[in-house]
This record gives structure tokens, C-alpha cells and sequence, in this order.
């Protein structure tokens, strides 16, 4: 099948390089890659001009990738490789985490290590409900009213007045690890 594909291949391979889009290498390599992944992923009932279609999904996904790459890139040209800081160590990461729990203690009271199993150890609502001895749907309930409460709190905070509506769980996570950095 590759065989009876090389002149379009190579057709893709010589648009990419006056594109300037990587390597020669590079190129030959995604390119053979993906086209033989469309290959794998073809289905002959949908399809009439299977060398055709093959050859567009094969450049297309070449294209796209580089065009992810460089955005990708260019998201991350304006970081100052001193500016970022190393990682914690394991003691720091504790301390942290103890005032981070003393924090929220003080805001949501008893619900501090439910919201902490969720949001920093990945925990699911489920699980954490079953080492504080709740049920799944009681912990679900009150993870859900102690993110409230902290958005809430958070939202005095960014200006917003109290109760907006823009509350989102992801949102509530962001105003947690903005707690926890201060």
C-alpha cells in the first residue's frame, strides 16, 4: 500500500520542505507516521478513493501538528528559564500543605481534608467520603458546598460581589491553589 502511495508521499514530503516546516528527517518520518496511521484507522466502507483520502489526511495531520508545535512554542517564548523555580522539597511540600489546611479549616471547617483529598491528592468524592466514613453522596454534597463557600470567599477577594453566578468547579479548584500559594 506505502509502495503504491510513494509518489504522493513524496509529493507531501517536497510541499513541506519549501514550507520549511522541519528537518527533512523529521519530515519523512511524521509523514510515513501518520500516513500509516490513516492507513490503520481507514474505513473501506466510507471511503471510494482510498489513495486520495490517505494522502489529504496525511498532510493535513502534518500541517496541523506543525502549526500545534509552533503555537505551543510561541505560548511558552516569553518565560524566563530563572524566573521559574524549582519544585519543593518533600518537607516543604508538608509544611505547605499544613497551612494550606489550616487556611481552609478556618473557611470550610471540618470539610478542609475532603476538598484537599480531591483537588491536591486526586482523590475521587467517592473515596474520600469512604476514609471519612460518609457516604459517597454525602461527601459529594459537602465537597460541593465547600467549594461554593470558597469561591464565595474568593470572589470578595476579586471584586465580584458576593453570590455570582459565575461559579465552576474548575474555578473553585484555581481559587484553592491560590490559597495555597498565598
Amino acid at each position: 500500500m506505502l509502495l503504491s502511495l510513494w509518489p504522493g508521499l513524496d509529493a507531501i514530503r517536497n510541499r513541506c520542505l519549501r514550507r520549511r516546516i522541519g528537518s527533512p528527517d523529521d519530515i519523512a518520518s511524521d509523514l510515513l507516521a501518520r500516513a500509516t496511521e490513516t492507513i490503520r484507522k481507514l474505513d473501506l466502507s466510507r471511503v471510494n478513493q482510498i489513495a486520495a483520502t490517505v494522502l489529504r489526511n496525511a498532510e493535513r495531520d502534518v500541517l496541523r501538528a506543525v502549526i500545534r508545535d509552533d503555537a505551543r512554542q510561541q505560548s511558552c517564548a516569553d518565560l524566563d528559564p530563572d524566573w521559574i523555580a524549582a519544585a519543593p522539597s518533600w518537607a516543604e511540600r508538608q509544611r505547605l500543605r499544613g497551612a494550606l489546611r489550616r487556611d481552609l479549616v478556618a473557611l470550610i471547617g471540618r470539610d478542609a481534608d475532603l476538598v484537599l483529598g480531591v483537588v491536591l491528592d486526586g482523590a475521587s468524592q467517592v473515596e474520600m467520603g469512604a476514609v471519612m466514613a460518609v457516604t459517597g453522596s454525602a461527601a459529594r454534597k459537602r465537597y460541593q458546598r465547600a467549594m461554593a463557600s470558597l469561591a464565595l470567599h474568593y470572589a470578595s477577594f476579586a471584586g465580584r460581589p458576593q453570590g455570582s453566578t459565575t461559579f465552576t468547579p474548575m474555578a473553585a479548584k484555581g481559587a484553592v491553589s491560590r490559597l495555597a500559594t498565598g
